[in-house]
Protein backbone atom coordinates (compact mmCIF):
# COMPACT_ATOMS: atom_id res chain seq x y z
CA UNK A 1 0.00 0.00 0.00
CA UNK A 2 1.08 3.55 -0.76
CA UNK A 3 1.40 5.81 2.29
CA UNK A 4 -0.56 9.05 1.82
CA UNK A 5 -0.48 12.39 3.59
CA UNK A 6 -3.55 14.62 3.28
CA UNK A 7 -3.09 18.34 3.91
CA UNK A 8 -5.62 21.11 4.53
CA UNK A 9 -5.19 24.81 5.29
CA UNK A 10 -8.18 26.32 7.12
CA UNK A 11 -9.03 30.00 6.66
CA UNK A 12 -12.21 31.32 8.33
CA UNK A 13 -13.58 27.80 7.99
CA UNK A 14 -15.03 27.21 11.43
CA UNK A 15 -18.39 26.03 10.12
CA UNK A 16 -16.73 23.44 7.85
CA UNK A 17 -14.50 21.76 10.42
CA UNK A 18 -17.01 19.17 11.63
CA UNK A 19 -18.13 18.31 8.10
CA UNK A 20 -14.63 17.84 6.73
CA UNK A 21 -13.47 16.00 9.85
CA UNK A 22 -16.24 13.40 9.44
CA UNK A 23 -15.51 13.19 5.71
CA UNK A 24 -11.77 12.56 6.08
CA UNK A 25 -12.27 10.11 8.94
CA UNK A 26 -14.67 8.11 6.75
CA UNK A 27 -12.00 7.44 4.10
CA UNK A 28 -11.88 3.72 3.44
CA UNK A 29 -8.09 3.41 3.51
CA UNK A 30 -5.87 2.86 6.52
CA UNK A 31 -2.41 4.16 5.63
CA UNK A 32 -2.79 7.95 5.72
CA UNK A 33 -2.23 10.91 8.05
CA UNK A 34 -4.05 14.24 7.87
CA UNK A 35 -1.88 17.37 8.26
CA UNK A 36 -3.85 20.52 9.09
CA UNK A 37 -3.08 24.16 9.79
CA UNK A 38 -4.85 27.46 10.38
CA UNK A 39 -4.13 30.18 7.83
CA UNK A 40 -4.36 33.25 10.11
CA UNK A 41 -8.13 33.10 10.40
CA UNK A 42 -9.86 36.05 12.04
CA UNK A 43 -12.64 33.93 13.53
CA UNK A 44 -12.56 30.94 15.93
CA UNK A 45 -11.27 28.49 13.29
CA UNK A 46 -7.95 27.70 14.98
CA UNK A 47 -9.46 27.17 18.43
CA UNK A 48 -12.20 24.91 17.11
CA UNK A 49 -9.79 23.00 14.88
CA UNK A 50 -7.38 22.26 17.73
CA UNK A 51 -10.24 21.15 19.95
CA UNK A 52 -11.68 18.89 17.25
CA UNK A 53 -8.47 17.05 16.42
CA UNK A 54 -6.99 16.59 19.89
CA UNK A 55 -6.16 13.00 20.83
CA UNK A 56 -6.62 11.82 17.22
CA UNK A 57 -3.43 10.01 16.20
CA UNK A 58 -4.26 10.28 12.48
CA UNK A 59 -4.12 14.08 12.51
CA UNK A 60 -1.09 16.37 12.90
CA UNK A 61 -1.39 20.12 13.45
CA UNK A 62 1.31 22.23 11.74
CA UNK A 63 2.06 25.86 12.51
CA UNK A 64 2.77 27.78 9.32
CA UNK A 65 4.01 31.22 8.38
CA UNK A 66 1.44 31.86 5.68
CA UNK A 67 -0.52 30.08 2.98
CA UNK A 68 2.38 29.94 0.53
CA UNK A 69 4.24 27.52 2.79
CA UNK A 70 1.41 24.99 2.91
CA UNK A 71 0.45 25.12 -0.74
CA UNK A 72 3.80 25.59 -2.43
CA UNK A 73 6.10 23.44 -0.32
CA UNK A 74 4.14 20.79 1.65
CA UNK A 75 7.03 18.39 1.02
CA UNK A 76 9.15 20.58 3.34
CA UNK A 77 7.22 19.65 6.49
CA UNK A 78 5.63 16.28 5.57
CA UNK A 79 8.06 13.44 6.45
CA UNK A 80 9.74 11.32 3.78
CA UNK A 81 7.85 8.20 4.90
CA UNK A 82 4.79 9.49 3.02
CA UNK A 83 4.83 8.62 -0.67
CA UNK A 84 2.13 11.01 -1.95
CA UNK A 85 0.49 14.19 -0.63
CA UNK A 86 -3.23 14.87 -1.30
CA UNK A 87 -4.56 18.45 -1.13
CA UNK A 88 -8.09 18.84 0.26
CA UNK A 89 -9.44 22.37 0.76
CA UNK A 90 -11.24 23.10 4.01
CA UNK A 91 -14.69 23.59 2.49
CA UNK A 92 -14.50 20.66 0.05
CA UNK A 93 -15.23 16.93 0.29
CA UNK A 94 -13.69 13.74 -1.06
CA UNK A 95 -15.03 10.33 -1.93
CA UNK A 96 -14.36 7.82 0.84
CA UNK A 97 -12.66 5.62 -1.76
CA UNK A 98 -10.33 8.24 -3.24
CA UNK A 99 -7.15 6.81 -1.69
CA UNK A 100 -8.15 3.24 -2.57
CA UNK A 101 -8.58 4.27 -6.21
CA UNK A 102 -5.36 6.30 -6.25
CA UNK A 103 -3.42 3.46 -4.63
CA UNK A 104 -4.66 0.98 -7.23
CA UNK A 105 -3.73 3.24 -10.14
CA UNK A 106 -0.38 4.43 -8.80
CA UNK A 107 0.72 0.82 -8.35
CA UNK A 108 -0.10 0.13 -12.01
CA UNK A 109 1.47 3.22 -13.58
CA UNK A 110 5.00 4.21 -12.63
CA UNK A 111 6.82 7.56 -12.50
CA UNK A 112 3.66 9.52 -11.66
CA UNK A 113 4.44 12.87 -10.03
CA UNK A 114 0.84 14.18 -10.10
CA UNK A 115 -2.50 12.40 -10.05
CA UNK A 116 -5.81 14.30 -10.32
CA UNK A 117 -9.48 13.40 -10.71
CA UNK A 118 -12.70 14.85 -12.01
CA UNK A 119 -14.93 16.76 -9.63
CA UNK A 120 -18.33 18.21 -8.88
CA UNK A 121 -18.41 22.01 -8.54
CA UNK A 122 -21.00 23.56 -6.21
CA UNK A 123 -21.73 27.28 -5.80
CA UNK A 124 -22.35 27.70 -2.08
CA UNK A 125 -24.42 30.95 -2.06
CA UNK A 126 -27.24 29.45 -4.13
CA UNK A 127 -26.41 25.74 -4.00
CA UNK A 128 -26.29 25.59 -7.79
CA UNK A 129 -24.45 22.78 -9.53
CA UNK A 130 -22.08 24.66 -11.81
CA UNK A 131 -20.44 21.72 -13.53
CA UNK A 132 -18.80 18.39 -13.27
CA UNK A 133 -15.16 18.00 -14.26
CA UNK A 134 -16.00 18.34 -17.91
CA UNK A 135 -13.48 20.09 -20.09
CA UNK A 136 -14.21 23.16 -22.22
CA UNK A 137 -12.54 23.54 -25.58
CA UNK A 138 -11.07 27.00 -25.93
CA UNK A 139 -8.95 27.47 -29.05
CA UNK A 140 -6.85 30.23 -27.47
CA UNK A 141 -6.15 28.12 -24.40
CA UNK A 142 -5.28 25.18 -26.61
CA UNK A 143 -2.69 27.31 -28.37
CA UNK A 144 -1.29 28.42 -25.04
CA UNK A 145 -0.98 24.84 -23.76
CA UNK A 146 0.41 23.39 -26.98
CA UNK A 147 3.94 23.36 -25.64
CA UNK A 148 2.97 22.37 -22.13
CA UNK A 149 0.93 19.40 -23.34
CA UNK A 150 2.60 18.25 -26.55
CA UNK A 151 0.00 15.49 -27.00
CA UNK A 152 -2.93 17.81 -26.52
CA UNK A 153 -5.57 15.16 -27.17
CA UNK A 154 -6.42 14.28 -23.57
CA UNK A 155 -9.77 12.49 -23.47
CA UNK A 156 -10.52 13.65 -27.02
CA UNK A 157 -10.95 17.18 -25.66
CA UNK A 158 -7.69 18.66 -26.94
CA UNK A 159 -6.73 20.55 -23.80
CA UNK A 160 -7.32 21.12 -20.11
CA UNK A 161 -9.70 23.92 -19.25
CA UNK A 162 -8.84 23.32 -15.62
CA UNK A 163 -6.36 21.03 -13.96
CA UNK A 164 -8.75 18.79 -12.12
CA UNK A 165 -9.07 18.40 -8.38
CA UNK A 166 -8.12 15.67 -5.95
CA UNK A 167 -4.60 16.98 -6.54
CA UNK A 168 -2.11 14.49 -5.25
CA UNK A 169 1.64 15.10 -5.50
CA UNK A 170 4.57 12.75 -5.15
CA UNK A 171 6.52 13.62 -2.00
CA UNK A 172 9.77 14.71 -3.66
CA UNK A 173 12.02 16.06 -0.94
CA UNK A 174 14.31 18.17 -3.12
CA UNK A 175 11.39 19.79 -4.95
CA UNK A 176 11.70 23.58 -5.02
CA UNK A 177 8.83 25.65 -6.37
CA UNK A 178 8.84 29.43 -6.32
CA UNK A 179 7.28 32.04 -8.58
CA UNK A 180 8.29 35.68 -8.64
CA UNK A 181 4.81 36.68 -7.50
CA UNK A 182 2.23 35.18 -5.16
CA UNK A 183 -1.40 34.71 -6.16
CA UNK A 184 -3.71 33.52 -3.41
CA UNK A 185 -5.97 31.28 -5.47
CA UNK A 186 -3.95 29.70 -8.26
CA UNK A 187 -0.65 28.65 -6.75
CA UNK A 188 -1.64 24.99 -6.49
CA UNK A 189 -2.38 24.88 -10.25
CA UNK A 190 0.98 26.48 -11.02
CA UNK A 191 2.67 23.99 -8.74
CA UNK A 192 1.12 21.17 -10.77
CA UNK A 193 2.50 22.61 -13.99
CA UNK A 194 5.96 22.84 -12.49
CA UNK A 195 5.88 19.37 -10.91
CA UNK A 196 5.08 17.87 -14.28
CA UNK A 197 8.81 18.25 -14.90
CA UNK A 198 9.51 15.67 -12.19
CA UNK A 199 7.41 12.88 -13.66
CA UNK A 200 4.23 11.96 -15.50
CA UNK A 201 0.83 13.50 -14.86
CA UNK A 202 -2.11 11.07 -14.74
CA UNK A 203 -5.74 12.17 -14.63
CA UNK A 204 -8.47 9.84 -13.33
CA UNK A 205 -11.79 10.31 -15.16
CA UNK A 206 -13.94 9.77 -12.08
CA UNK A 207 -15.76 12.21 -9.81
CA UNK A 208 -13.92 11.75 -6.51
CA UNK A 209 -14.02 15.35 -5.25
CA UNK A 210 -16.59 18.05 -4.49
CA UNK A 211 -15.30 21.59 -4.92
CA UNK A 212 -17.27 24.23 -2.99
CA UNK A 213 -17.19 27.82 -4.24
CA UNK A 214 -17.66 30.44 -1.52
CA UNK A 215 -16.96 34.16 -1.40
CA UNK A 216 -14.86 34.32 1.76
CA UNK A 217 -12.49 31.41 1.25
CA UNK A 218 -9.37 33.31 0.14
CA UNK A 219 -6.66 34.35 2.53
CA UNK A 220 -4.55 37.28 1.29
CA UNK A 221 -1.96 37.22 4.05
CA UNK A 222 1.33 38.66 2.77
CA UNK A 223 -0.17 39.08 -0.69
CA UNK A 224 0.37 42.58 -2.08
CA UNK A 225 -0.26 41.70 -5.71
CA UNK A 226 -4.03 42.12 -5.87
CA UNK A 227 -3.90 43.55 -9.39
CA UNK A 228 -2.46 40.40 -10.91
CA UNK A 229 -4.91 38.48 -13.06
CA UNK A 230 -5.19 34.73 -13.38
CA UNK A 231 -3.90 34.85 -16.95
CA UNK A 232 -0.88 36.92 -15.96
CA UNK A 233 0.10 34.41 -13.31
CA UNK A 234 -0.67 31.54 -15.67
CA UNK A 235 1.87 32.97 -18.10
CA UNK A 236 4.43 33.23 -15.32
CA UNK A 237 3.89 29.61 -14.33
CA UNK A 238 3.98 28.47 -17.94
CA UNK A 239 7.32 30.18 -18.47
CA UNK A 240 8.62 28.57 -15.27
CA UNK A 241 7.65 25.11 -16.52
CA UNK A 242 8.46 25.60 -20.19
CA UNK A 243 11.91 24.04 -20.12
CA UNK A 244 10.89 21.04 -18.02
CA UNK A 245 10.83 17.56 -19.50
CA UNK A 246 7.42 16.02 -18.95
CA UNK A 247 4.93 13.64 -20.42
CA UNK A 248 1.24 13.32 -19.56
CA UNK A 249 -0.35 9.89 -19.30
CA UNK A 250 -3.37 9.41 -21.56
CA UNK A 251 -4.32 5.87 -20.62
CA UNK A 252 -8.10 6.43 -20.41
CA UNK A 253 -8.70 8.26 -23.69
CA UNK A 254 -10.26 5.40 -25.58
CA UNK A 255 -13.16 5.08 -23.10
CA UNK A 256 -13.87 8.75 -22.53
CA UNK A 257 -17.58 8.56 -23.38
CA UNK A 258 -18.04 5.65 -21.01
CA UNK A 259 -16.24 7.41 -18.18
CA UNK A 260 -18.27 10.56 -18.69
CA UNK A 261 -21.47 8.56 -18.58
CA UNK A 262 -20.54 7.60 -15.00
CA UNK A 263 -19.55 11.13 -13.94
CA UNK A 264 -22.96 11.87 -12.48
CA UNK A 265 -22.47 9.48 -9.59
CA UNK A 266 -22.32 11.45 -6.36
CA UNK A 267 -19.29 10.84 -4.21
CA UNK A 268 -19.91 8.31 -1.45
CA UNK A 269 -22.99 6.99 -3.26
CA UNK A 270 -24.32 3.55 -2.42
CA UNK A 271 -24.56 2.16 -5.94
CA UNK A 272 -22.51 -1.02 -5.97
CA UNK A 273 -23.59 -2.69 -9.23
CA UNK A 274 -23.34 -0.73 -12.48
CA UNK A 275 -23.86 -1.82 -16.07
CA UNK A 276 -22.26 0.18 -18.86
CA UNK A 277 -24.22 -0.27 -22.08
CA UNK A 278 -21.81 0.51 -24.89
CA UNK A 279 -21.53 -2.01 -27.73
CA UNK A 280 -18.01 -1.19 -28.91
CA UNK A 281 -15.83 -1.76 -25.83
CA UNK A 282 -12.97 -4.21 -26.12
CA UNK A 283 -11.38 -6.19 -23.27
CA UNK A 284 -8.65 -3.62 -22.61
CA UNK A 285 -11.16 -0.76 -22.35
CA UNK A 286 -13.29 -2.73 -19.91
CA UNK A 287 -10.26 -3.39 -17.71
CA UNK A 288 -9.42 0.34 -17.67
CA UNK A 289 -12.91 1.16 -16.41
CA UNK A 290 -12.71 -1.53 -13.74
CA UNK A 291 -9.37 -0.26 -12.43
CA UNK A 292 -10.83 3.23 -11.93
CA UNK A 293 -14.00 1.81 -10.32
CA UNK A 294 -12.16 -0.81 -8.28
CA UNK A 295 -14.67 -0.50 -5.43
CA UNK A 296 -17.71 -1.12 -7.67
CA UNK A 297 -19.13 -4.18 -9.39
CA UNK A 298 -18.98 -2.91 -12.98
CA UNK A 299 -20.57 -5.00 -15.72
CA UNK A 300 -20.92 -4.38 -19.42
CA UNK A 301 -23.97 -4.65 -21.68
CA UNK A 302 -26.01 -6.45 -19.04
CA UNK A 303 -29.71 -5.60 -18.88
CA UNK A 304 -30.71 -6.97 -15.49
CA UNK A 305 -29.41 -7.39 -11.96
CA UNK A 306 -27.86 -3.91 -11.59
CA UNK A 307 -28.83 -0.86 -9.55
CA UNK A 308 -27.57 1.65 -12.10
CA UNK A 309 -27.34 1.59 -15.89
CA UNK A 310 -25.40 4.00 -18.06
CA UNK A 311 -26.15 4.15 -21.78
CA UNK A 312 -23.92 5.84 -24.38
CA UNK A 313 -26.46 7.53 -26.64
CA UNK A 314 -23.85 8.20 -29.35
CA UNK A 315 -24.18 4.54 -30.27
CA UNK A 316 -28.00 4.59 -30.30
CA UNK A 317 -28.76 7.34 -32.78
CA UNK A 318 -31.55 5.26 -34.32
CA UNK A 319 -34.56 5.97 -32.11
CA UNK A 320 -36.17 2.59 -32.87
CA UNK A 321 -33.04 0.82 -31.62
CA UNK A 322 -33.05 3.02 -28.51
CA UNK A 323 -36.71 2.23 -27.84
CA UNK A 324 -35.98 -1.49 -28.06
CA UNK A 325 -33.15 -1.04 -25.53
CA UNK A 326 -35.43 0.89 -23.15
CA UNK A 327 -38.19 -1.69 -23.35
CA UNK A 328 -35.69 -4.45 -22.66
CA UNK A 329 -34.39 -2.65 -19.54
CA UNK A 330 -37.93 -2.01 -18.29
CA UNK A 331 -39.00 -5.60 -18.82
CA UNK A 332 -36.03 -6.96 -16.86
CA UNK A 333 -35.90 -4.51 -13.92
CA UNK A 334 -38.63 -3.58 -11.44
CA UNK A 335 -36.70 -0.47 -10.42
CA UNK A 336 -33.47 1.16 -11.57
CA UNK A 337 -31.53 4.36 -12.06
CA UNK A 338 -30.30 5.21 -15.55
CA UNK A 339 -28.00 7.88 -16.93
CA UNK A 340 -28.18 8.28 -20.69
CA UNK A 341 -25.16 10.21 -21.89
CA UNK A 342 -24.38 11.94 -25.17
CA UNK A 343 -21.14 13.69 -26.16
CA UNK A 344 -20.98 16.30 -28.91
CA UNK A 345 -17.81 15.35 -30.78
CA UNK A 346 -17.13 18.88 -32.09
CA UNK A 347 -13.60 19.89 -31.14
CA UNK A 348 -14.38 23.57 -30.58
CA UNK A 349 -17.65 25.17 -29.62
CA UNK A 350 -18.31 28.87 -30.12
CA UNK A 351 -18.83 30.40 -26.65
CA UNK A 352 -21.69 32.55 -27.99
CA UNK A 353 -23.64 29.62 -29.43
CA UNK A 354 -22.86 26.79 -27.01
CA UNK A 355 -26.42 26.62 -25.73
CA UNK A 356 -27.73 25.96 -29.24
CA UNK A 357 -25.25 23.32 -30.36
CA UNK A 358 -27.23 20.34 -29.15
CA UNK A 359 -30.76 21.70 -29.17
CA UNK A 360 -31.95 19.28 -31.83
CA UNK A 361 -30.21 16.38 -30.12
CA UNK A 362 -31.89 17.17 -26.79
CA UNK A 363 -35.33 17.37 -28.40
CA UNK A 364 -34.79 14.13 -30.31
CA UNK A 365 -33.84 12.05 -27.28
CA UNK A 366 -36.19 13.78 -24.84
CA UNK A 367 -39.21 12.92 -27.00
CA UNK A 368 -38.24 9.24 -27.00
CA UNK A 369 -37.47 9.06 -23.29
CA UNK A 370 -40.55 10.94 -22.10
CA UNK A 371 -42.69 8.44 -23.96
CA UNK A 372 -41.35 5.70 -21.69
CA UNK A 373 -40.36 7.31 -18.38
CA UNK A 374 -42.24 9.55 -15.93
CA UNK A 375 -39.29 10.56 -13.73
CA UNK A 376 -36.83 12.23 -16.09
CA UNK A 377 -34.61 15.30 -16.05
CA UNK A 378 -31.57 16.30 -18.00
CA UNK A 379 -28.36 18.21 -17.41
CA UNK A 380 -26.54 19.91 -20.27
CA UNK A 381 -23.09 21.40 -19.98
CA UNK A 382 -21.06 22.56 -22.99
CA UNK A 383 -20.73 19.36 -25.09
CA UNK A 384 -22.19 16.97 -22.53
CA UNK A 385 -25.80 15.85 -22.20
CA UNK A 386 -27.06 13.63 -19.38
CA UNK A 387 -30.60 12.31 -19.01
CA UNK A 388 -31.13 11.14 -15.43
CA UNK A 389 -33.94 8.63 -15.05
CA UNK A 390 -35.50 6.77 -12.14
CA UNK A 391 -37.81 3.90 -13.00
CA UNK A 392 -40.00 1.93 -10.61
CA UNK A 393 -42.62 -0.55 -11.78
Amino acid sequence: MIKFAIYTSFYNSSKYIDRLYENIMSIDYTDFTWFVTDDYSNDDTKQKLLEKIKDNSKIVYVEQQHKMEMYWQPNKFIPTEYDYILLVDSDDLVDKNILTVYNNILLKYKDISIITCDFKKINEPDGALHSFGYIINEEKLCDKLEHFHPQVDYCNNLNYYCFGHGRCFKNIKDFEFKLNTFNDVCEDSYRMMYMNGYGNWLHVPRNLYIWTIRDDSISSIKNNNHNLTYNANFNIALETARNSQYESVYCYNSSYKEFNSMMFFDINNNYESISVISPNLDVAQKEKIKEVYIDKNVKFNEYSGCEYYVVILNYFCNTDVLLDLIKKLKSMNKKMHINMYYLNDCKYLDPETRGLDMRDTIIKYENVLRSEFIFLNYFYYIRHLNFKIYYAN
